[in-house]
Parts: structure tokens; sequence; C-alpha cells
């Protein structure tokens, strides 16, 4: 923790604090030519000029350094400023009251996250979270998944893909912040969660040692995870294959006997497509023909004449529809019987109602719902009675 106070003689936009290793490169095999990080550099806020400031920063070291003591172990102050932008270059003169370092020992199996310089936020990066995987693209998913207790709660707990390539000048994000589940953890409650982060800007780096995964969170302090699982993956995305069209199997379909049906069928293209549910259903104006099961597709005729059905498939993209004729014929229904027509052999057929058959004695000879059967019906005088009404018959 670097607590830093005091005043400045320019306007700072942005204050960052840095632990390095300043060892000259090649110094025990380890180092680069004027310095390695050994905590990624973590802002601490504005400065204006003549104005007090007093600013509180937590460096997590997530790199061992590369000797024994303190001596090439420093801190780094990086200022941005508006002092640098003459042609002449300026200087920033720092006047601090306070400079200190307190160093807090690492708990064995906890990982934590310290302020990002936004007031509540705290993250880590984790470097090299990616490294069995191939260099991402845009589009890729990462599917990261995170168990452990934490102790202390935490909101708007998120994850986030980015990019640490030197160019990018700390680090570029690829991915917008994604949520774990709800986004909240209880202190010392054992949690299971998984976030879907997808790659929104292209990486710097060829490679994928430099995308890593940083954890935020929402607190009002440090953040300690105790973690039995933190993995990332790329997983395939989940794509969606709209339908462009829908097609019945057949342009026209009969029916012929009497009470039969028909069963009409029609499929969505392209065969891929990731909604291929249809829907069927008759014109308005054809309701009085035959009515259509809108699930199975199943007709059953009420008169003679033809109706058009039509299918719908509804995709993410919209409705596609077609149409299909069904042609009806050798059917009779009530209204169709007259005195002196030969019956024997037909089918009657009365739509969801019951019907009966009387001999001219008044003696029933036949019931039937929907369907009437006359097709046994010997010579003579008959009655169809239905709903309270009776036609007469004859049957030479």
């Amino acid at each position: 923790t670097v607590h830093i106070a005091g005043k400045s003689d320019f306007d700072i936009s942005k204050l960052q604090l840095g632990l390095v290793d300043t060892r000259p490169l090649g110094v025990g095999g380890v180092g680069h030519e004027y310095w390695s990080e050994l905590g990624g550099m973590k802002s601490a806020g504005a400065i204006t000029a003549g104005t007090a400031f007093d600013y509180s920063v937590d460096i997590a070291v997530t790199a061992d350094a590369g000797g024994a003591g303190s001596t090439y172990q420093n801190l780094i102050i990086d200022i941005t400023s508006q002092a640098g932008v003459t042609a002449v270059a300026k200087s920033i003169a720092l006047t601090l009251t306070t400079f200190d370092v307190t160093i807090k020992a690492a708990k064995a199996g906890v990982i934590t996250l310290t302020s990002n310089g936004t007031a509540g936020q705290y993250q880590l990066s984790f470097p090299d979270t990616l490294k069995n995987t191939p260099a991402l693209k845009i589009g890729d998913v990462v599917k990261v998944t995170l168990a452990g207790t934490s102790d202390v709660a935490i909101t708007n707990f998120q994850s986030v893909i980015v990019d640490e390539t030197v160019a990018a000048k700390y680090y570029t994000a690829l991915s917008n912040n994604n949520a774990f589940g709800s986004g909240t953890v209880a202190a010392g409650v054992a949690f299971n969660l998984v976030s879907y982060d997808t790659v929104k800007t292209a990486p710097i780096g060829t490679g994928a040692k430099s995308q890593d995964i940083f954890l935020v969170g929402t607190s009002t302090g440090n953040i300690g995870l105790t973690l039995t699982k933190f993995t990332a993956e790329i997983v395939q995305p989940t794509v969606t294959v709209a339908v462009t069209s829908v097609v019945f199997a057949a342009t026209t379909y009969t029916i012929t006997a009497p009470g039969a049906l028909a069963t009409v069928s029609a499929s969505v293209l392209p065969t891929t497509a990731t909604t291929k549910t249809v829907k069927y259903s008759i014109s308005t104006a054809d309701a009085a023909k035959a009515t259509v099961n809108e699930t199975t597709g199943v007709v059953t005729p009420k008169a003679n004449g033809n109706g058009t059905i039509t299918v719908t498939a509804t995709s993410t993209d919209g409705s596609k529809v077609a149409t299909a004729t069904v042609t009806i014929s050798g059917q009779v229904g009530f209204d169709e019987v007259a005195p002196n027509y030969s019956q024997k052999g037909n089918t009657f057929l009365f739509e969801g109602s019951t019907a009966k058959l009387v001999n001219i004695l008044g003696q029933v000879v036949a019931t039937g719902v929907n369907t009437l059967d006359a097709s046994f019906m010997a010579p003579g005088v008959y009655f169809i009675i239905i709903e309270g009404f009776a036609k007469e018959v004859i049957v030479k």
C-alpha cells in the first residue's frame, strides 16, 4: 500500500504508481533494459495544480523479484499531464507531505483484489490465464468459471478479457465487463460462478501469452478470494440460423371420401435453422369447409369446396409463410340431403354434433357423432334428426 499526499505545480490528469525490478538487462538472468513489472500500474486519480491531494493505492505483487533484498525493487510514479505539451519539455514538481509504503503479507491460498483507482472498485489481473488457448479473435466467447469464497461481500462481480501487450501501455480491454451470475457474492459463503465474455476488440498481441483475465468487484475494501477453481476456455458462440422460407410438401391436397382426413405438411429452410416450429391455419372465409390442427396439420372436412391452408414459421428475423389448397368433395352434409335422393352407401357428416337416423316408425336405426354411417340402409323412408331438427330422406 502506497500512501502519497502533497501538491503539484501542474494539473495531473492521471497519477499511476507501479512496483518494478530495475536491474539491468541480463543481471541474474532476469530483467529488461530498464525495468520489469512486479506489480501492475495502479491509478490513484487526478490532481489539480496547487490543490492538496491524498491518495492510498494498493499494488498487488504478481511477479517475484529477481534477487534477494530490496536493492532493485523500486516504485515508479507515472504521470499524465499537459506540462509537456509545449515545445520545451516541462518537469513536474511534486511537494510531498507523505510518501510511504506498507507491505501486507499475503495469506496462504488467498489472492487479493486491490483498488484500481475508481472509488469502491477492486481488481486483479491473472497473467497467462488463457495461455493454453489459441490467440483470440473478434467473436470468440470465453467461459470463465470461478469457485471459492470471499472474505468480504462483493457486488458487481465481473470478469473482462484484456490484452497486456507492451504496446498497449498497460492493458487494452478486449471484451465488455461481464457479470458472474447475479454479480453478487456474500462474505464467507461458497460460490460457483460462470461468466461469458465475447471478444469485441481485436487483440494487439499475436499470441495467447498476453491475453489475460481481470477480475473486478465492488466492495468496501480489498477483496481476498480463496479459490478452489479458476478456469478460462474458449467456447463456441451461440449462432442463430434464421429461417429464410417455409414450403409445403405439396401445393394441393384432396379429400374425396366421406369423412376422410388429409394431413398437410411443411418444412422450413434452411434445414439448419435454429427454430423449426410451424403453425397451420385455414382462412376465415373457408372455416365452414374444413378445420386444420395447427400443430399436426390434420385437415377435417366439413363441406365440399376448396380451402386455403396457411403455414407460418416464426424466426428471430420475422415470420415466413406459405399457402396450399385443400380440395374437398364427396361429402354429404345435413343441408345437402334432399328427398327422393338415394343415399344408400353414403356416410353423412355432422361436424361436432350427435345425429340419429330413424325409420318411418320412429325407431332409431343408427347414431353417430360427427359422422352417421348410412351404408347399411334398406330402401325406405328415413329421417335424420340433429339438434332438434329433422330431415326426410328416401333410400331407393
